[in-house]
Parts: C-alpha cells; structure tokens; sequence
C-alpha cells in the first residue's frame, strides 16, 4: 500500500517533507514503518544504524526512490531539476550534506543528480510475473484476501502466508533495560496488524550516543556559512583522515556499561591499490572520486575500520587500523568489542572496509592438517567462555606483545594467533564470496 501510494505522485514535492504526520504519500512516513515495526535499536532516530538491518532497509528505499526517478522520466519530467521551491533550511538544492569521515561533503544538488543515481543499478521488485525475481528465497501464492498472486518468504508457514489481518502472537522478549536512544521515528501512515508494540522502550539519549550520534550527521544551510568557509571541501578530507576519530557508545541491550564488553584481535592485511579504475564491485562508498584515486591525507598513512553487530544481542562497536598505503603489503592488528560471554554467549558478525568505503574479506582461524591456516568466512562467531577464549577483557590484553611477533597470514608457531584476519586486497569480488 505504502509502495502504491508514493509510485501514485509525479513530482518529488509530492512525496517530500515537511508533511503532516501519517500523510499517505510521504515516502519519509513510510520509511519509518519498519523502523518502528522492528524496535529496538532501529526505532530510534540516533541508534538506528546499529542495528543491520538499516542497511537493508535504506537499500530498499533506495530503490523506491530510485523507482519514482524512473517513473518521472516516464513522465518527462527532470529528476535533477524537480526539486522543492520552498524547502526547510538544510535541504536547499545548494545546502551541504556532510556525513564525514564516512563520505566527501556533498550538495544535496549532488545527491539529487543523475552522477549519484548511476552509481547503482537495482533489481526488479519481485513479483509473481517475473517469477519473485528468481529470488531461491521467495515463492508465488494466491492472497485469499485480495485474489492477487504475491511473493512471500517460503520461510513461512502455509498457515501464516497470509495473516495479513491477524495480530500475530506475542512472543516473550528477552529481558532488557530500555534503550538510551531518545527520540523515535514517527509512526507510518499504515497500520501493520500483524505488529505489536515495542516492548523494549526507549530511555533519554545517554551522552555517549549523541556524540557518536552528532559527531557524523548533519546538514549545513549554505546561508549560514562565513565568508572563508566553502561549501566545497578539499576532497582530501575523508574516510581516512588520521585526525578524525569516533566514539563507540558501549550499549548492549540497553545499558551503558563498557563491563559487558570483551576485547577480540584482529589482524589487518592491507594489499590493495589507491587506483579504482576497473570493475571492482564495492567501489560504492565514495562519490567524489577525482582523478580515480581513493582521497586519503597524503601522508602514506590510512585507516580500515572493523565493526562488530550482534546478531543476538542489542550492541555495535567499531574500531579501526592504521596502515602504509606507499608498501606492497602494510600489516597491522586492533581490537574489537563483541557481548561478553559472562552476560550470556554472543552471536556476532564482523565487517570491515577501508578508507574508500570498500569492504575487506574476513579470514577465520582454522586448522588445516594440524596447523593453523587462515580461510575464507562470512565472519560470523559465536564467543563463549569455552577454552582456548578469543577474546580478552581489556583493549590492551587484546593488543599484547605476542600478536606483534606472529603478525604472519598462516603461523604454525605455539604462539597466540588472531581469530580473526581481514584482507584488504584486489580481488574483485563481495567479501561474502569465498
């Protein structure tokens, strides 16, 4: 409904804020139903990119707006020239979008060009026409309720395919402090029956989220800027710039509480060329990128970022590497948190990528014929208190002298290796391919 609903406008005031709460064409008011439908960390406007399914969840808007682009072509109408007469102050065609260190200040003129909209191409929205978009995961039925075929998950129950008006049942929430996160998004301008309410809740914004929270995001109205300050950044100015930090929050499932997490090694290796050229398929996370080359501070030094997400638990960290663009290889080791096993084992999912926005492969320790070797995972680990533990409880355990010394890719020596390795190299291909 929600999709039928912006795809019914033609002109992008039509689906824009500001609008009334619950306007039924707002493509925003219907981007906040899963943010609410979910909970948790991704109800709240400041700790929504915790959780990953945000990502899946933005990509999918993506694609609507991405839809109602192509629709307006349809319609002769310019996408890069519909923009609004009368906007809120930031979002001027000329006022700056500024998400660093994770990507080069932009124009929200920029953001609005046809340059930005082909930096991706989307698949089809599966229907039972073109057969669920081939999708192994989906499967076509009749909806009782309406009569129209559709696609559902064929990880669904027959008897639940089509619960549509039904609440669904509560199911016992794992006991949890309610999240510091502050505001929420909005409702939707639809009821989902099937949804229940939050039952986690959410506390006043502990002071650790809203710096990381405020440190990255913000929009600028150019009218405000000095006279010595330009709109247009040094494209230097990035991902990779040595002077830049962040703060990790330390939130698992709603408390503030650095105890609760434990410290895992990882070694960076850093084998990959500043040069993009080519058909590299993750060469997406930077959209200026003049003269082909990865901005960095042109010092040699850069960073890769590792990020830990629990997949059942409440909690994300993220760390990074320093490492030598100017060698052939530049090694190098960090730690990142995950749930500490005395709270409970956690279930996590390690990513990483570098200072173009690349993702980096993950490494699992294995052993091969009685020695350790390094092989290619999805990153994903369970961390117990089971012997021999993979983790230590302070930063610096987890940086001790002896990862230094065996700062090898496979090491069949007694000493301590890294559980985990991520490779930043050439090999052009997604880092769940291995």
């Amino acid at each position: 409904m929600g999709l039928q609903a912006v795809l019914s406008r033609t002109n992008y005031g039509d689906i824009s804020e500001p609008k009334p709460e619950g306007h039924v064409y707002s493509l925003e008011g219907h981007h906040n139903g899963p943010h609410r439908w979910t909970g948790g960390h991704l109800s709240g406007r400041n700790t929504a990119p915790y959780d990953p399914v945000f990502y899946m969840h933005h990509a999918y808007v993506d694609t609507v707006w991405q839809r109602f682009r192509e629709q307006q072509v349809r319609n002769g109408i310019n996408p890069e020239t519909d923009y609004l007469a009368n906007p809120a102050s930031g979002h001027g065609i000329d006022d700056i979008i500024d998400f660093r260190p994770y990507v080069n200040v932009i124009t929200n003129r920029l953001a609005m060009s046809n340059f930005i909209a082909d930096l991706i191409t989307y698949e089809p929205f599966p229907s039972c026409e073109n057969q669920c978009n081939r999708s192994p995961d989906l499967t076509c039925v009749n909806n009782h309720r309406s009569g129209v075929p559709v696609c559902v998950s064929r990880a669904l129950p027959p008897q639940e395919m089509f619960a549509f008006a039904q609440r669904m049942p509560d199911v016992p929430d794992v006991p949890v402090e309610p999240i510091p996160a502050g505001e929420k998004f909005a409702d939707s301008p639809f009821r989902d029956l099937r949804n229940r309410e939050d039952t986690i809740g959410t506390a006043p914004i502990a002071p650790e989220i809203l710096m990381a929270s405020t440190q990255v995001r913000s929009r600028r109205d150019v009218s405000n800027l000095s006279k010595n300050e330009s709109s247009h950044h040094n494209r230097h100015q990035s991902i990779s710039s040595i002077t830049r930090s962040f703060s990790n929050t330390f939130i698992l499932d709603g408390v503030v509480d650095p105890k609760r997490w434990v410290y895992v090694p990882v070694r960076i290796v850093y084998a990959r060329s500043p040069n993009v050229k080519g058909s590299d398929p993750t060469l997406l996370g930077n959209s200026i990128t003049a003269n082909d080359i990865c901005p960095t501070v042109n010092s040699g030094a850069s960073k890769v970022f590792v990020a830990s997400d629990g997949l059942n638990y409440y909690g994300n960290y993220e760390e990074f590497g320093i490492i030598d663009e100017r060698q052939p290889f530049s090694i190098t080791t960090t730690a990142v948190g995950v749930k500490n096993p005395n709270f409970g084992d956690g279930e996590v999912l390690f990513t990483a990528y570098d200072s173009c926005g690349r993702p980096c492969h993950p490494l699992c320790l294995t052993t091969v014929n009685g020695q350790q070797k390094y092989k290619g995972c999805s990153g994903a680990f369970k961390i117990s208190s089971a012997a021999p533990a993979m983790y230590k409880y302070s930063y610096k355990e987890a940086l001790s002298s002896d990862l230094s010394i065996y700062n090898l890719m496979d090491s069949a020596l007694e000493g301590f290796s890294p559980p985990l390795t991520i490779v930043c190299g050439n090999k052009k291909l997604w880092p769940w391919k291995y």
